[in-house]
């Protein structure tokens, strides 16, 4: 099993979470540590293996799901967390030593 730098994919994932929902989430409650906690939740062992490998793919409804309940909002686009997903990963395998 590959290994990953868990400060930067944790820093990438917290940027690229409040970049891609800053405009659906008031400011004073959106937190680069809330994408972590999300999906720490979601996940069902190791969060980075979760976060970097293909199952998280399949639970996105289930992220939103965690998202919205977090945020106390009614819901929240799949769609921004398949985009936060494919982020992260891509800046990760593009500049592992960047983020």
């Amino acid at each position: 099993m590959e290994e990953f730098d868990e400060i930067q994919i944790a820093t990438t994932l917290g940027r690229i979470w409040c970049e891609e929902l800053d405009d659906l989430i008031d400011f004073d409650i959106l937190s680069p540590q809330n994408g972590y906690e999300i999906i720490s939740d979601a996940a069902s062992g190791n969060w980075m293996n979760y976060l970097m490998g293909t199952e998280i793919d399949r639970d996105v409804r289930k992220i939103s799901k965690l998202a919205a309940d977090f945020y106390e909002v009614d819901s929240i686009p799949e769609e921004i967390f398949v985009r936060i997903i494919k982020r992260v990963k891509y800046e990760y395998q593009e500049h592992p030593q960047i983020n």
